[in-house]
């Protein structure tokens, strides 16, 4: 370099001495142009050479490391020589950022965090599609339809209500509790979708037209408290996990609950058909229809269900809906 300078106007008037030694001491070298001045010594030029070096180096590493599927080492799962070796580039407000929005793999469990209450096992424990039987509930028919259906097998009452024949049957009649039971709890346990969401139509096609008739003297029938508790514990949900609150328990137990159940269904045992889980999976279709259900009879008559029951209802809902 030559340091051989004339005299540049600078904006003090007067510019520095310029010595003999200056070429040994380049790192105290000012230089000043027409548009003021500014210092730059080369050893600060040659760290922020370094420094972008670096820089460029760790962008292709971490390029390279999202190629991979590496990602970015977390601080909190590198020990303390990773740190060393990998973070000496970043300044100390980057590794808080990291620190902070940094994921743990093994923190994320497999699982889901709920609680499994449903164990399919038990579903089907209380009465399947195999074991609902019109002819056990007591029910005697007395239009032609009634007595038709009453005639016919298990299987072939199924066939009769999803062809019509009961909306047929109650299309200006009110239709016997026995009977829109057998549909709820039917509708509940079937393993078939179709046939399922095909009762669910009907159910509530008959339940519309009952409360049509506005000369009748009572409510259309409605599901009480225990019958939907039934229809779940029968899909194999316990009856802890369907009212887990000690203090907001409903006026039944667990035994109270089967034994009503088998009352209305015949009081006997069905031995030509042994007892076989029902279900192998979540039973979602079923569950949805009888929620759908549920929601048309809150609709047709709100009075239907007390305070208690209701918070109780909400209650078993949640609990089927979140686990």
């Amino acid at each position: 370099m030559a340091l051989n300078f004339s005299r540049t106007p600078t904006t003090s008037g007067k510019p520095p001495a310029v010595s003999k030694g200056l070429r040994s001491q380049s790192s105290d070298y000012m230089e000043y142009a027409q548009s003021g001045t500014y210092t730059n010594t080369l050893e600060r030029l040659v760290k922020e050479m370094e420094d972008t070096q670096r820089l460029d180096e760790l962008q292709k590493k971490l390029q390279e490391d999202i190629r991979q599927g590496r990602g970015i080492k977390s601080p909190l799962r590198t020990g303390d020589q990773d740190s060393t070796d990998d973070g000496d580039g970043l300044l100390e407000e980057h590794r808080e950022f990291l620190k902070k929005f940094s994921v743990t793999v093994d923190a994320i469990p497999d699982h889901h965090p709920g609680e499994e209450i449903f164990n399919f096992l038990n579903s089907g424990k209380i009465f399947n599609q195999y074991t609902l039987d019109l002819r056990d509930s007591g029910f005697i028919g007395e239009s032609a339809v009634e007595k038709l259906i009453l005639k016919s097998g298990k299987t072939d009452q199924i066939f009769l209500t999803t062809q019509g024949f009961l909306t047929t049957a109650y299309h200006y009649v009110q239709c016997p509790v026995p009977v829109l039971k057998w549909l709820f709890r039917m509708m509940s346990v079937h393993t078939d979708c179709i046939v399922s969401v095909q009762i669910l139509s009907t159910l509530m096609e008959i339940t519309i037209r009952n409360d049509t008739f506005s000369d009748s003297p009572v409510w259309p029938w409605i599901p009480s408290l225990s019958d939907i508790a039934a229809v779940f514990f029968n899909m194999g949900v316990g009856f802890g996990s369907l009212f887990p609150l000690e203090t907001l328990q409903p006026d039944f137990n667990e035994e109270n609950l089967i034994s009503e159940t088998q009352k209305t269904l015949g009081g006997k045992e069905s031995e030509d058909s042994p007892y076989s889980p029902v279900f192998s999976a979540l039973p979602e279709t079923n569950i949805l229809n009888v929620v759908k259900f549920l929601g048309l009879c809150t609709s047709i008559h709100p009075e239907g269900y007390q305070d208690g029951e209701l918070m109780l209802l909400i209650l078993m809902l949640f609990k089927m809906r979140f686990g």
